[in-house]
C-alpha cells in the first residue's frame, strides 16, 4: 500500500480544526466601536427562600401520598415556612418522631456545608 502512496491513518497529517477559525466572526466577536453592556443582578436570600417555598408548595399538589409525604419531609428538613409538625410527618411515615429526626439529619447532611447553604433549622 505504501508503494501506491497510501499511508496509515496515524501517519496522516491531522487538521487542527474542523473548520477555519475566524476571530472576527459576528457570532463571538464584538466590534470595538460597539459598547459591550453587561449587567449584574442580586437575588436576596429572602427571595431565594420565597422561590424555594413556592416550588415546594407546587410539588405538594399531588395525588400520590408517598410523594406528598416526602415533600413534607423535605419541607420540614429545610425549615420552610408552612411545614407540618414532626409528629404529623412521623405519623404519615408510620415511624417515631426520633426516627423522623434521623431521616431529616440525612437530608440536611446532603446539603452543602456552610451557613449560606442552609435555612434556619426548625425547633419542632
Amino acid at each position: 500500500m505504501r508503494d501506491a502512496n497510501v499511508i496509515p491513518y496515524r501517519e496522516m497529517v491531522q487538521p487542527r480544526h474542523v473548520f477555519e477559525i475566524n476571530p472576527n466572526h459576528q457570532a463571538w466577536a464584538t466590534k470595538p466601536e460597539e459598547p459591550r453592556v453587561e449587567t449584574d443582578a442580586f437575588i436576596s436570600r429572602e427571595h431565594v427562600g420565597l422561590m424555594l417555598k413556592s416550588f415546594v408548595d407546587a410539588l405538594a399538589y399531588t395525588d400520590n401520598f408517598r410523594f406528598r409525604r416526602h415533600v413534607e419531609l423535605t419541607r420540614w428538613a429545610l425549615a420552610l415556612p408552612g411545614c407540618l409538625s414532626a409528629p404529623v410527618i412521623a405519623k404519615m411515615y408510620g415511624i417515631t418522631k426520633q426516627a423522623l429526626h434521623k431521616r431529616v439529619a440525612a437530608i440536611r447532611n446532603a446539603l452543602p456545608v456552610g451557613d449560606a447553604a442552609r435555612f434556619k433549622p426548625s425547633k419542632r
